[in-house]
């Protein structure tokens, strides 16, 4: 049997959702590198990326079939809109005033009015079409649309969405999005992988550093919704600037800081504030900022670099999460780096405006980029 010709991508029929659409799994191989999407949720189900020996193993948790995904996805690899976060049940745009259904849940003081990751069916939930798989000389990419209908989840507008993962040059994966609508709208789009760099049972010895210096406080309340006050991280235990913090302890600590919210933050990327991400996004690659970098120093020695165009980073210490997946997965089993507009920015005149009109082009471009250690 000949070698195969790398980079390869290659698309196969793997199912059908609740609806009976064809589901699609896209593998995307490289010499160092291999990401499988599903096009229900345009969801990224694996993505290998080598350790200090060159090995490859899957760094992002994922559940074990098509119809674990299509019943109880606790958002595993999902790409998430209209909008991403949490989101008071209605806002008002140009005088016209949206109701949104709630669709939160998880005890504390979380509550089920709030609007999670776009409604009850968000776009995690859908079956994307597959509009092209192509390879380049050093890289395999796969671009997915969506349309959502005005009124989508209670969201006005036609939105016509794409999503390009890019795999390579290199072991990285770029997530390009881009969206339209013909009435104004709310949207922000993000994808909601959750890392393990070890394969460990927690990401507990992971370290983490944050290029941040600002939070979005939300969880005071233990509803998780900004109040649209931005706080300084310095010397408290959100700060992740100085070095690359231990993640167990510092969960530990945030947890005992904030009992009523443990769950993760949104963070000011620092080199994106006052600037314009549909801009930075259009520029491309050289224009984006470092907003984390997570390292496995003891076990694989593998280091993920995040890019992005977008203002904010939301963390999630995958506190909920207890089930079998593609394997046992337990709390604190994984980490999330949600690059997103601000939550709830429609309802927060002082956060960057994530309101989309007719006639412009969102987009979105952030790159999870990996190496080892020496």
């Amino acid at each position: 049997k000949m070698a195969e010709r790398l980079p390869s991508a290659s698309s196969e029929k793997c199912g059908v959702d609740l609806a009976g659409n064809d589901v699609f799994k896209i593998t995307l191989t490289l010499r160092n590198a291999k990401a499988v999407i599903l096009s229900y949720g345009c969801i990224v189900e694996e993505l290998h990326m080598p350790d200090k020996n060159d090995r490859l193993d899957n760094v992002v948790l994922g559940c074990s079939s098509l119809e674990q995904y299509l019943s109880e996805n606790p958002f595993f690899g999902c790409v998430v809109g209209r909008h991403a976060g949490r989101l008071e049940p209605q806002f008002t745009i140009d005088g016209v005033t949206t109701q949104l259904e709630g669709s939160d849940g998880g005890g504390g003081g979380i509550k089920d009015t709030t609007n999670l990751h776009g409604g009850k069916r968000g776009w995690d939930k859908k079956t994307w079409h597959v509009e092209d798989v192509t390879t380049n000389s050093d890289s395999a990419q796969v671009s997915l649309t969506l349309t959502s209908p005005d009124g989508d989840e209670g969201f006005p507008g036609e939105v016509k969405a794409k999503v390009t993962y890019k795999l390579g040059p290199g072991p990285e994966l770029h997530m390009i999005y881009t969206g339209t609508t013909d009435k104004p709208t709310v949207l922000s789009m993000t994808n909601h992988s959750y890392f393990n760099l070890s394969g460990a049972k927690t990401i507990g010895e992971h370290t983490l550093k944050l290029f941040c210096n600002r939070y979005a406080v939300g969880g005071e309340s233990g509803d998780g919704i900004p109040t649209g006050e931005l706080r300084e991280v310095k010397g408290s235990v959100m700060d992740f600037t100085q070095e690359h913090v231990v993640l167990g302890p510092r969960i530990d600590a945030i947890a005992k800081a904030s009992p009523l919210w443990p769950h993760g933050e949104g963070f000011e990327i620092a080199g994106i504030v006052g600037k314009s991400s549909n801009a930075v996004a259009k520029e491309g690659e050289s224009a984006l900022s470092i907003a984390a970098i997570l390292q496995d120093p003891k076990e694989s020695c593998r280091q993920m670099t995040v890019f992005t165009s977008e203002p904010q980073l939301q963390t999630y210490y995958a506190t909920f999460l207890d089930m079998k997946g593609k394997r046992e997965y337990y709390k604190h089993g994984g980490i999330c780096f949600e690059c997103q507009r601000c939550s709830n920015a429609v309802n927060r005149s002082n956060f960057p405006s994530q309101i989309l009109r007719p006639g412009e082009e969102y987009r979105q471009h952030t790159i999870y980029r990996f190496d080892t250690l020496n």
